[in-house]
């Protein structure tokens, strides 16, 4: 993230937000504890809520055209998010598979957007339609299916016969009938994997 003056003041704010739940806890800000604030502050501005300000149009994604039309697959794309209800961090995998129109993207740009639609508080349900809808409408793709697979802390500590479960999300955007049969190539592929 830039050291732009709003990006300092973020993090001068979120430190001095630490400092006060430290306190809240009756944690003594000194020895290992000394430069938490800070370093909690760069830590969620600079990387675990780094896409929370962009917008969709912010995702670099050149287009090239299609060579053919046969499904295009990207799988294992690891991903964080950041539980809105508890602020905790969950960690997973991602898959996308899109069936293009008239044109593809590189396998980079569909990790960028991922990661767009994941380096923020967000529920896992909304990034995974919001990387679905993004990638359809961005490529005009015929049809996308996109899946999450994370461990959420909040429900594995909460719930203690949770600690082995793993959240995994669904989302289909363009030709339903399309869409059904990329999701069938995906289950393939991530068992496969």
């Amino acid at each position: 993230m830039s050291k732009s003056p709003e990006n300092t003041d973020k993090k001068q704010q979120i430190a001095k937000a630490v400092e006060q739940l430290l306190h809240a806890m009756d944690v003594e800000i000194s020895g290992e504890c000394a430069q938490t604030p800070e370093r909690v502050a760069e830590l969620w501005a600079d990387h675990l809520l780094v896409s929370q300000d962009k917008a969709p149009e912010d995702i670099n994604l050149t287009l090239s055209p299609a060579p053919n039309h046969t499904p295009v697959a990207l799988v294992n794309i690891g991903v964080h998010l950041v539980c809105p209800h508890h602020l905790t961090i969950a960690f997973g995998t991602a898959h996308i598979c899109y069936e293009p129109g008239e044109h593809v993207v590189g396998f980079g740009a569909l990790t960028r957007l991922m990661e767009h639609c994941t380096q923020r508080l967000c529920l896992q349900e909304d990034a995974t339609a919001m990387a679905a809808n993004l990638l359809q409408e961005r490529l005009q793709a015929r049809a996308v299916c996109v899946v999450i697979d994370a461990r959420h802390p909040c429900h594995n500590i909460i719930h203690p016969r949770g600690h082995d479960a793993r959240a995994i999300t669904w989302a289909h955007a363009g030709d339903a009938e399309a869409a059904q049969r990329l999701e069938e190539k995906l289950r393939q592929e991530i068992k496969g994997t």
